[in-house]
């Protein structure tokens, strides 16, 4: 973002898993994307929901240069669309 890169957000969850009633009776652990954002002060332009296909056709169709993922399975996805993937691990 400070060298004027757009942020976005990628993620394999269904957007119709990010209601609170939804997380509240199937997963009260869940933490939705946009609070995740607002806490944490993210710029971030846009969230993508896959609905758990992989994200390698959707960064490639959005013309993402890098994709940061802890999965290696999403990693391959966006390397085999032409982007250049990268592990992170969570804390």
């Amino acid at each position: 973002h400070d060298n004027g890169y757009e942020c976005i957000i990628v993620t394999a969850r269904n957007l119709s898993h990010e209601d609170e009633s939804w997380i509240k009776e199937n997963e009260p652990q869940r933490i939705p994307v946009q609070h995740f954002i607002q806490t944490h002060g993210l710029p971030v332009k846009k969230v993508y929901f896959t609905d758990h296909a992989p994200k390698g056709p959707v960064l490639a169709r959005l013309q993402v240069v890098k994709h940061y993922d802890d999965k290696e399975e999403e990693l391959k996805s966006a390397n085999m669309h032409g982007v250049v993937g990268i592990k992170v691990t969570s804390r």
